[in-house]
């Protein structure tokens, strides 16, 4: 059977497969029959399929001379390699034969005969007509884009059914020509099934796909240079994208980082991931469709791509729907991204609308699917443009629906005749035509297909058998059906093996386990089929159709945790859909109220807020309480016992999504509301006030009001009864500290103090948290705080035990030890700090277990585990920067400080980043050269300028502290006009703090 496949078939070229490839198993027939041999005489497999790919077939004349040159090049037409260059129908072919027939029989042979003048082309294989000007736009700035190595933007806009896809797939058949090693990778998003983060999920599985296709050396090659991409923060993609597991391998949890932090830092990861696959002679083209139905998240990463320059080489597309009132006005938030595009000068960005066709280009279309023999066209293409004003989806389908019908006639004289009056009862717009069409079902398959729409955009047989509870069979025959009439298409007939055909998955789709089985998954033909098919559901049946999905899913994801990581959130939004017919289950309501507070959690971890928020509005609701946090706050206390607990939970994830949001004081509120429902039961609460105050106190120093922050401070230390008196205007004696610590060690070895125990007091885990938490703020604003907390770093673990939080404030111990001459001490600190980083800490952060199903009982998945940012690289850099200087050498110092710089710039921390460059500065005069000083230093201070606007004060405390005093010595030292906040008086008492 093999010398008869067509080399589509062989699933290594750019064509899907359809009826034109038994087309070409006609002409290997033929060829057969009339030379006796095959056209290839390959008798091993492998060089078989390469010479059906690669190897231009002999002449059937040159095989067999009696063989008439018109037959054999009928043959050859049929044999060739793109089906576009084949015989596009049966019908085509034959009238060529009977034609050939007639001229051989009367010996009238016409040379100039011209194969194919009878063919019709399908609209199955529809091809693109009227869009030269489109493509080729898009082909100009994507070739000036390769030519400097940058990047560019496309937003095409069109009403439903205009071809905007069909646009994206032409432009990229044309650029691939000249440029074949790019490669385009494409998401459509779902209106009904809306995935967090959605429109890149397929975007990334079809790249690590691509990637996990080669040979296992190029698969560990991958790996590698992944891994050393993503550093220590490939945590944070892999319960994103499961797939990439099988590249880099199982990825540790990333350590947490505060509300901001944490955002950037995953923006600017995953933006280092997919650049990766960009290079020059590799350009990626990423095209995201109807992007109408995006979120914040998805619109937040395509800004970040576009602002950084880590990601060059990058093509970015997106089309959106519009109306036809308003064609091309963008959604709000659509157009505040491409303005910021616009804004930022740098890159590129063209806007493309895409029209209805005009009658010119219907009458060239008739024209080339009948080939110039249809009677009246333009009388028939008039009759069509006002019928669909022009809409290709529209047209093609009303034209396969008339000649499918028998509305065209062939007679004799070789010619179409098409009937006018058949067209008068045909619906003038798109969707009154798809309802029409989903009418004529049967009912059965009306039913099927509306379960289908409920899913999704693509669906599999399985799921929609347990759905409908009818057999696969079953189920395949009448998706088979409904294939033929044009509503649904075979994924594998979609995908196929293509290179140039546009790979649309869904947004949940695993990549190679697109549903249940790649060969029984379906997806509608065109979103507005799938829309007018959900429309025709009715409205109080729908939440059911969804509850049941969810169930269903849920329940393989509960066996199998493959599915709980490839489709929780697919779950989820099944379930958001479906609240008021599952609020009437009291046991399963409770059961998807955890799911969906997993699934908020999960939401937040990918920065898709607005999803998360909306998971936990569902889940307060599944507790009978109102989806405003403050309101559901106030009742909070009269629901059942045991789910006081868990609301309080939601709605403290509430109150940091709001803050993310940019809802400042709503947050506050919830967080105060939440302090007085706890007040009267705080030794029973503790953990969870503890982590209110630490919430707070951490927007406030994102916000730079270091007042509150001590004031959430004081006042979350007086719950535990340990009162803080002001340290303001009081000097506290070194002395007076040193002997109290020396006390308390009574004698022994400091290098011995690692084997204290752990702490398990919740009252002094509490404690030591906030202490580290504000450590840096009263590092930089309260200078006889921060002496007071590091001398109590160790004297609390020598009293309580070790909780793991007193890494800075050890390192901030050891400096005060330098000042006052104790350079032996200081030194066996610092190394007792490194020891202290390396202590388990199960009493903090706290991590989903993702690649299993989390506890869904309310009672029970709510964390008794404290909120604790660790800043290691701040300890990092207090130690070499302050420490090794003194043990060591200065430029094994610097050596130091500039590691922990690169690891706070990873994890997005500024002011870290901030602090170690000041550190560098203080270094430099005794490492390096005077003409090296002068480099660095502008360097590193330009460094601080351009992320000091997140910490002012640090980097107005090295203008004052390094700047001034170096421009005495050389005016020439840079131009650096930062904006400086501190008075005299502050900056010189920080200096104090940051010199030797």
């Amino acid at each position: 059977i093999l010398p008869f496949m067509s080399p589509e078939q062989m699933g290594s070229v750019t064509k899907h497969v359809d009826h034109r490839t038994d087309l070409y198993s006609i002409g290997a027939i033929f060829f057969e029959m009339l030379t006796r041999t095959s056209p290839l005489q390959e008798k091993d497999p492998m060089k078989l399929v390469y010479a059906i790919l690669a190897l231009d077939f002999p002449t059937a004349t040159s095989v067999n001379p009696t063989v008439p040159t018109i037959i054999s090049n009928i043959i050859s037409k049929l044999l060739a390699k793109d089906p576009e260059d084949r015989y596009q129908s049966a019908f085509g072919l034959r009238m060529d034969l009977i034609m050939v027939q007639r001229q051989l029989e009367t010996n009238q042979i016409d040379h100039d005969f011209k194969l194919g003048s009878c063919d019709i082309i399908s609209t199955s294989g529809l091809r693109l007509w009227g869009r030269d000007t489109e493509t080729s736009s898009m082909a100009a700035l994507f070739e000036n884009m390769i030519e400097s190595s940058s990047k560019a933007a496309v937003v095409i806009t069109g009403t439903a059914g205009t071809g905007k896809s069909t646009t994206v797939q032409a432009f990229y058949e044309q650029i691939k020509l000249k440029y074949p090693q790019t490669v385009l990778v494409a998401s459509k998003l779902d209106q009904i099934r809306q995935i967090p983060f959605g429109c890149f999920r397929p975007i990334v599985n079809e790249l690590i796909l691509r990637v996990l296709a080669n040979p296992s050396p190029v698969v560990k090659f991958w790996g590698f240079k992944l891994k050393e991409i993503l550093g220590k923060n490939g945590g944070l993609l892999t319960p994103i994208f499961p797939l990439l597991e099988q590249i880099v391998g199982i990825q540790a949890s990333v350590k947490p980082l505060p509300f901001i932090e944490n955002q950037q830092r995953f923006l600017r990861v995953f933006t280092k991931f997919v650049a990766a696959f960009a290079e020059k002679d590799r350009p990626l083209i990423m095209f995201f469709d109807d992007m109408q139905w995006a979120d914040q998240a998805c619109l937040q990463q395509i800004s970040e791509f576009v602002r950084t320059s880590e990601a060059q080489n990058v093509y970015i597309v997106m089309s959106h729907r519009t109306e036809a009132t308003t064609s091309t006005l963008l959604s709000p938030d659509v157009q505040t991204l491409v303005t910021e595009i616009e804004d930022c000068k740098t890159v590129p960005i063209a806007r493309i609308h895409v029209a209805d066709l005009g009658l010119s280009d219907v009458i060239f279309m008739l024209d080339q699917m009948f080939g110039h023999i249809l009677k009246n066209t333009a009388s028939l293409a008039s009759i069509l443009h006002a019928k669909t004003h022009g809409n290709p989806l529209f047209l093609n389908r009303l034209v396969d629906s008339i000649r499918t019908q028998k509305f065209f006639k062939f007679d004799a004289s070789g010619s179409w005749h098409w009937d006018y009056s058949q067209l008068e009862n045909v619906s003038d717009d798109v969707m009154s035509q798809a309802r029409s069409d989903i009418l004529k079902l049967s009912p059965g398959n009306r039913e099927l297909l509306s379960l289908a729409a409920c899913i999704g955009q693509s669906f599999s047989t399985d799921l929609l058998a347990s759905i409908s509870q009818r057999d696969s069979a079953e189920i395949s025959s009448c998706l088979n059906m409904l294939q033929k009439v044009g509503l649904i298409q075979s994924q594998s007939d979609k995908t196929g093996k293509s290179d140039l055909r546009i790979q649309f998955y869904d947004q949940t789709s695993s990549g190679d386990e697109r549903d249940f089985a790649e060969n029984s998954t379906y997806s509608f033909l065109h979103d507005v089929f799938q829309q007018a098919v959900y429309e025709h559901v009715q409205v109080e049946k729908r939440p059911s159709i969804h509850m049941d999905i969810g169930k269903i899913l849920l329940g393989l994801a509960e066996k199998d945790p493959h599915v709980y990581r490839m489709r929780c959130f697919e779950i989820a939004n099944h379930f958001v859909k479906a609240l008021d017919v599952i609020k009437l289950d009291s046991t399963f309501k409770l059961k998807v109220a955890a799911f969906l507070y997993w699934m908020a959690k999960k939401a937040k971890s990918t920065v898709a807020y607005s999803d998360a928020i909306s998971y936990c509005q569902s889940s307060l609701s599944l507790l009978d309480l109102p989806t405003d946090p403050l309101q559901a706050l106030s009742l909070l206390p009269k629901i059942p016992r045991g789910l006081f607990k868990f609301g309080s939970a939601i709605c403290a994830d509430y109150a940091e999504l709001l803050y993310l949001l940019k809802d400042t004081q709503t947050a506050y509120s919830v967080y105060h509301l939440l302090l007085k429902n706890f007040q009267d039961e705080t030794d029973i609460f503790q953990v969870e006030i503890t982590n209110i105050y630490l919430q707070m106190i951490l927007m406030a120093i994102h916000r730079t009001d270091y007042d509150a922050v001590f004031d959430f401070y004081k006042s979350a230390l007086a719950v535990f009864g340990f009162e803080l008196a002001s340290l303001d205007g009081i000097h506290i004696e070194d002395e007076h500290l040193y002997s109290q610590l020396v006390e308390e060690i009574a004698g022994r070895k400091i290098e011995s103090l690692i084997n204290l125990p752990l702490c398990n007091d919740v009252r002094e885990r509490c404690i030591s948290t906030l202490h580290a938490t504000i450590a840096f703020v009263a590092y930089l604003r309260r200078s006889q705080l921060i002496k007071v907390l590091a001398f109590q770093s160790l004297i609390r673990p020598l009293q309580h035990g070790w909780t793991g939080t007193e890494v800075y404030l050890l390192n901030c111990l050891s400096a005060e030890l330098i000042r006052t001459g104790r350079l032996r001490d200081s030194f066996e600190i610092v190394q007792l700090a490194s020891q202290v980083e390396n202590l388990p800490a199960p009493n903090f952060q706290f991590e989903e277990v993702d690649w299993q199903m989390p506890c869904l009982d309310p009672h029970r998945c709510v964390s008794t585990q404290l909120i604790f940012i660790s800043h290691a690289s701040r300890g990092r850099i207090a130690s070499h920067g302050l420490s090794e200087p003194w043990h060591r050498s200065m430029s094994c110092a610097l050596e130091g400080v500039t590691k922990a710089i690169q690891i706070a710039r990873e994890d997005r921390d500024v002011q870290s980043e901030v602090l170690g460059l000041v550190t560098c500065c203080l270094l430099r005069p005794f490492t390096d050269t005077i003409p090296d000083l002068y480099f660095n230093l502008n360097k590193d201070l330009a460094t601080v300028q351009e992320v000091g606007s997140v910490s002012h004060d640090l980097a107005d405390t090295v203008v004052q502290s390094i700047v001034r005093p170096m421009r005495k010595l050389n005016p020439n030292l840079g131009n650096f006009n930062l904006n400086l906040k501190l008075q005299d008086e502050e900056w010189f008492n920080l200096n104090d703090k940051m010199t030797l």
